[in-house]
């Protein structure tokens, strides 16, 4: 049954429609925060900021990866950190990261051919999909603290910030 559903899930990622608008990056992240995490046994800390770009990939992409690193660090709290910032040509770069165990090999997570596609990588393998059908690109590596992994991608669109604070949640 489960991998019907992601069948499904890509089928549905795949033709999904671009939805262009104004969105709160604190406020899309808080959302799935609420879902994923109801007991906030995680902590967050995400750019106060707006992107100008397609809120339905926005909220899936999050969502997928957002899920990941609570999924995969299920025994410890996680920092999970969300950053946006311009990049060149009309696109944004965006960073998701967690400080939690990371992986052997990090920058293969989004290989077809990484050993780790029979577990869980089929909703990433989609993701990146979706992402290289939309004019970006998505990449994985180690989180800066050496901890846990990031994942980074380009998308079209423009991130305006609020202040240059933190929201902390």
């Amino acid at each position: 049954i489960d991998m019907v559903k992601r069948v499904l899930d890509h089928a549905e990622i795949s033709e999904m429609e671009e939805t262009v608008e104004q969105v709160s990056l604190p406020e899309i992240c808080n959302a799935i925060l609420t879902t994923l995490d109801p007991d906030q046994k995680h902590k967050s800390q995400i750019d106060d900021c707006s992107i100008y770009g397609d809120r339905l990939l926005l909220n899936t992409v999050l969502r997928n990866l957002i899920e990941n690193a609570i999924k995969h660090n299920a025994n410890k709290s996680v920092l999970i950190t969300v950053s946006a910032k311009n990049a060149l040509k009309g696109n944004f770069t965006m960073s998701v990261s967690d400080d939690g165990q990371g992986m052997l090999y990090p920058r293969r997570l989004f290989e077809s051919t990484h050993a780790n596609r029979s577990k869980s990588g089929f909703g990433l393998l989609a993701i990146r999909k979706l992402i290289k059908n939309r004019g970006g690109d998505i990449s994985s590596d180690a989180a800066a603290n050496g901890a846990g992994l990031c994942i980074t991608m380009t998308l079209p669109g423009t991130v305006s910030f609020d202040s240059k604070d933190m929201a902390l949640a």
